[in-house]
């Protein structure tokens, strides 16, 4: 519902009142606390003795101003000092100080000139019953004076009484609320530290997952006579779990690695290290993908979080014969190009750590020469335009059909992935591609 006129003027005039305190709280950032109290003392010790000096006399029994009055005007004002560690004390100091004044028969002044520092300390400092005690029983004492002991009529006191008691409840309103504005802000600067501690705790945890996950990373890829291999792997603003490796194995074979762990954060870097290091540990004893994905899953089961698991697959190549036999568990199915066209490379098997006694089918694949192999996580073919189309997997094989393979087919992958995605894109997911491509001659 829209704003009515009165609500927008009212809107407007709270945000200039803001502007105006907000420019005047930075003016006095740089005051000290204690010079304010010492100006403050020094502007109610002046304001209480120039109230003296003009006060006419009520009566014959009122005595003109001497030391002694001017002295508990100095005592009051004084008192400010003390306002911040003792408000009640200060305030209760106060009053007694101005009764001294009044029974001593000197002129009447204004409760609220002595008092209002006093009173607005105590309500500012969260003391608003003492303050309003205080403040009743000064009020009470002045309609008492002017029903019992008041030598002349009832009147004049009575409207001290009423200008008194407006002027009192004034400055307790307002110091109720400003102390309620300062228990508002410091509850909100309160949320803004969590937040920020939370926004710095996550930012380190991500930076400190991130390092875990590309000091895992091969550093270099191996050389294969005869082969051309390519990877890639590009970081989300979130850090993920994608991992891939290549381990040289007995007989001139190399186990091929890539992996992909649900969730973000410290713990899937953790499971993308713990399960790193099993699958390197294991391979070179069992050599065959299926096995070492059975007994890393084992392994992995009593070991990881609730609700996390490992997608992986596993592939041995001899690089003289061609010969490739692979096994997936839950991974995205590798495109293999060849001269009859683009094929899935497919096995079945669950995600690693999500079941225990899990077996994992293997089959092979002979890539003959000018074939090529793409590996990739989901980071790809997962990712949104502006519209929520996502890349999707045809558009992905129908890349690997097209290409040459190797290099040129990530650097495709990628071209094609931001042309998707347009300009404003943020990526969602860690992106890792490998490619193997046998050369034709």
């Amino acid at each position: 519902m829209p704003h009515s006129g009165s609500q927008t003027h009212r809107v407007a005039l709270w945000r200039t009142v803001d502007r105006f305190a907000a420019s005047w709280r930075k003016r006095l950032e740089r005051v000290r606390p204690h010079a304010i109290d010492a100006g403050l003392a020094v502007v109610v010790a002046a304001s209480v003795v120039i109230a003296m000096s003009v006060s006419g006399y009520s009566g014959p029994d009122t005595r003109p101003p001497d030391a002694l009055a001017y002295a508990l005007g100095g005592t009051i004002g004084a008192l400010v000092l003390a306002r911040r560690r003792w408000p009640v004390g200060v305030l209760v100091a106060s009053v007694a100080a101005l009764q001294v004044y009044h029974f001593a028969g000197y002129p009447g002044i204004s409760a609220a000139v002595p008092l209002a520092a006093a009173l607005y300390t105590a309500a500012a400092a969260g003391r608003l019953r003492w303050a309003l005690g205080v403040a009743a029983v000064y009020l009470a004492g002045l309609l008492l004076y002017a029903v019992l002991w008041s030598p002349g009529p009832p009147g004049p006191v009575l409207d001290e009484l009423v200008r008194d008691g407006s002027l009192l409840a004034a400055v307790l309103l307002f110091g109720d609320a400003v102390r309620s504005h300062r228990a508002l802000m410091a509850e909100a600067a309160e949320r803004l530290r969590r937040a920020e501690e939370d926004r710095k705790r996550e930012a380190q945890e991500r930076s400190a997952a991130r390092v875990i996950q590309e000091q895992l990373l091969p550093k270099e890829l191996p050389s294969l006579p005869g082969w051309r291999v390519a990877a890639y792997y590009g970081p989300a603003r979130e850090v993920g779990g994608d991992f891939y490796d290549f381990l040289d194995l007995p007989d001139g074979k190399v186990a091929i690695f890539t992996g992909d762990v649900t969730d973000k954060g410290i713990p899937a870097a953790l499971v993308m290290a713990t399960t790193h290091s099993i699958l390197r540990g294991d391979m070179p004893g069992l050599v065959s993908p299926g096995a070492v994905l059975e007994q890393a899953n084992d392994r992995l089961y009593p070991q990881i979080p609730p609700h996390m698991f490992v997608t992986c697959l596993c592939a041995v190549l001899d690089p003289v014969s061609g010969r490739m036999v692979y096994a997936n568990a839950g991974h995205n199915l590798p495109y293999v190009a060849t001269a009859d066209g683009v094929a899935e490379l497919r096995a079945v098997g669950m995600p690693l750590g999500a079941m225990p006694g899990m077996t994992y089918e293997e089959n092979e694949a002979y890539l003959a020469p000018g074939d090529a192999v793409l590996f990739h996580s989901d980071g790809l073919v997962e990712a949104h335009d502006p519209d929520g189309e996502m890349f999707g997997f045809p558009r992905l094989r129908r890349l690997v059909g097209n290409s040459g393979g190797g290099e040129q087919l990530i650097d495709e992958c990628l071209a094609e992935l931001k042309g998707f995605v347009g300009g404003d894109w943020k990526q969602e997911d860690d992106i890792t591609l490998v490619t193997l491509q046998r050369d034709r001659s």
